[in-house]
Parts: C-alpha cells; structure tokens; sequence
C-alpha cells in the first residue's frame, strides 16, 4: 500500500510539475464532491467543492494522495489548467476549505496550457467501455504523432478514465477575446481533422480557469 501511494503521489507531482513549472506558480486544486461533508483534510463543511491553493508542488501532490488513500469519496481531485494570480493564497494557503470561492475566469492573466480532451461517444452519464476506452487511448497518440510533426512541443499523454488527454504547453497567451477565440477554434480544427463517430474531441475547454483532473 505504501508503495502503491508512493508510485501515486510521483504521477501526482510529476503531473503538476508539468502544468506548473515555475517555482513560483499558484494553482488551485479542487476536491469535488465528497461522500461525507466533514473531514480532517479540510476546514469546514461541504459536500460540493473543497478548495486549497498551493505553489508548492511535492506539498500538494502529498496532500492530494494522502486524502485519495483515506477512504475519502471524492467524485474527483481537480486543478487549474493556467496559473492563478498569487494573492489567491490568502484564501487558503497550501491547505483547504470548504465554502470558499474558486478563481474566477477573468482573474487568470494568461494561457499557459491548452488541453485536448478525446472522449468516446457514448450515453450520457455512463462509463466508456474497454474497447471505448482504448479507441481514445489510440486516437492521442494518433493526434500526438502528427502535432509534434507540424511543430508542436512533446506533450503530456495520459488517460482521464473515460477518454484520453493530451497537454501542451504554450506560449504564454494573454487572457483575452482574441486568445479565448482562438482557442475555440483551434478545437474546432481538431474536430474536423482528427474527430471520429467513436471519439470526439471536447470543445469545452478554453476557459482560463479550466479545472482538469490529476493524474494518478
């Protein structure tokens, strides 16, 4: 059990290490609706969103597992895609609560990460099944293959449960009109060249405040 955690919290970090790589980046991490409203991992009460702010990434990854492992129900450990402006700590710092507000979409200052979610077709509200799964798995390296042949940096790759994800780093972008409508139909492109009837790409994920589950 210690090493299986062990071998977690290192995807975790590992993870937001690759989001976040700059010493002095905030993030948000968000602990989506637990079983139970009370915990001794967070102060307060909610059955809704639990959120912590960290810049400490090995901190937060501990932290993250550590709660996985207890036997907290949680539907989801979420963070943001793009850094968040620093004074956000003060609302809690390197710890969580409950009832306290997320970061807001007009608060990020800039794009840093653009992510491709690819999830099979399927009834709303249940599983992909093996093969589903698979079909996604194969499409992201697909995708990967002909991005970085056309001058795209190596992503991060990894499974989402249900579908695949590919991130890539960007340059920093400006939050704003112009870089939110780009992005909508840099997804859109993405759709039409590499969408299937089995696999669609998500076209949902331009917010600056994007939250995106972490790995492990």
């Amino acid at each position: 059990m210690a090493g299986r955690a062990t071998e977690l919290k290192k995807q975790a970090r590992d993870f937001l290490d690759f989001l976040h790589p700059e010493d002095e980046s905030v993030f948000q991490v968000s602990l989506l609706k637990p079983e139970k409203p009370f915990s001794d991992h967070w102060v307060g009460s909610s059955q809704g969103a639990i959120i912590g702010f960290f810049h400490d990434k090995a901190e937060a990854a501990n932290k993250i597992i550590t709660i996985d492992q207890d036997g907290v129900n949680l539907s989801g450990i979420y963070v943001t895609l793009n850094p968040v402006p620093p004074e956000h700590l003060s609302r809690a710092n390197s710890r969580f609560k409950a009832g306290i507000p997320g970061v807001k979409a007009e608060s990020v200052r800039r794009y840093e990460n653009l992510a491709i979610d690819l999830d099979p077709e399927r009834l709303s509200g249940t599983n992909s099944t093996k093969e589903q799964h698979e079909a996604a798995l194969a499409l992201a390296e697909e995708m990967e293959e002909a991005l970085t042949k056309e001058g795209f940096p190596k992503p991060y790759r990894g499974s989402t449960g249900n579908g695949a994800v590919l991130i890539f780093r960007l340059p920093h972008l400006p939050n704003d009109e112009h870089h939110r409508g780009l992005l909508k139909r840099v997804f859109a492109a993405l759709q039409l060249k590499f969408g299937t009837e089995e696999v669609k790409i998500d076209q949902s994920l331009d917010d600056p405040n994007q939250l995106i589950r972490i790995a492990g």
